[in-house]
């Protein structure tokens, strides 16, 4: 059996067994040594990626695609993320994001390929690629890339880079932060509330169950949740709403929301 094939079992195996809240790698490239066109060497290649949890220990270059959540990288020019870009294309051959992990889980070494055209590939496609190669010790990024080769039907084996549109540099570092959720559960709530965690991240309620803010925060991080719309004819109160994070999610955020009454000649109606 390969060692990459033990590493993603072991990986499997981990995760089912420990599993754990989202962590977020933060990478800062050093500044360009080399640079042309609309690159210059004050720039370098900064970003993050999330996964559902964190990359267990000891990995060694474990594909973390089924990780991810989200991500992000910019090179000082283009900006490639989730939602307009893919680290998992059939470009050159299909290089999958590999991550290399210490005994702590800090990051060592990761190897990622970053495209603007998600796939398959075409003859002609026009490609921002960042490419952050732990293995090498290097980074390089080129602006407005075409592919000029196909082979095995979708793989672009070749590119035509512009004069002068691209830049190097030796490398960088990874940093980690593992996330948690700020929950808790409402009851007696008729109509639409709106709930906020530190003065954001608005979260609309219309049933009464359990709820979970949207961001997550980094471990010792301050909470406050806040009613920021009542209901029409309610009044919603959070009780235990604030604290700061002690290395697990909260869930005991308790909202209770009751109907307004008015007095009438001595008399409570609605």
């Amino acid at each position: 059996m390969s060692k990459f094939l033990v590493s993603l079992i072991a990986m499997a195996l981990l995760l089912c067994i420990n599993p754990a809240n989202a962590a977020t790698y933060i990478y800062t490239g050093v500044n360009y040594i080399s640079a042309t066109g609309p690159y210059d060497t004050g720039m370098s290649i900064t970003g993050s990626i999330t996964t559902s949890s964190p990359i267990p220990p000891n990995s060694n270059q474990i594909d973390i695609s089924p990780l991810i959540t989200s991500w992000t990288l910019s090179d000082g020019v283009n900006t490639l993320s989730d939602a307009n870009g893919t680290l998992d294309a059939p470009y050159v051959f299909p290089r999958p994001p590999l991550f290399t992990t210490d005994g702590s889980g800090n990051v060592t070494m990761a190897d990622i390929w970053a495209f603007d055209t998600p796939p398959p590939a075409a003859l002609g496609d026009v490609n921002d690629i960042m490419a952050i190669l732990g293995s090498l010790s290097l980074d390089s990024v080129v602006n407005d890339a075409v592919c000029t080769n196909i082979v095995g039907g979708n793989i672009c084996n070749d590119w035509s880079a512009p004069a002068g549109s691209g830049a190097t540099n030796t490398g960088g570092t990874w940093t980690s932060a593992v996330t948690y959720t700020i929950g808790g559960t409402i009851s007696g709530l008729l109509g639409n509330v709106t709930l906020q965690n530190n003065g954001g991240d608005d979260l609309v309620l219309n049933t009464n169950d359990d709820f979970t803010f949207d961001m997550a925060l980094e471990d010792s991080s301050a909470y406050l949740v806040t009613v920021s719309s009542q209901p029409v004819g309610q009044t919603c109160v959070v009780t235990n709403d604030s604290g700061n994070l002690d290395g697990a999610d909260v869930t005991s955020v308790v909202v209770t929301c009751t109907d307004q009454f008015l007095f009438r000649d001595g008399f409570e109606a609605l």
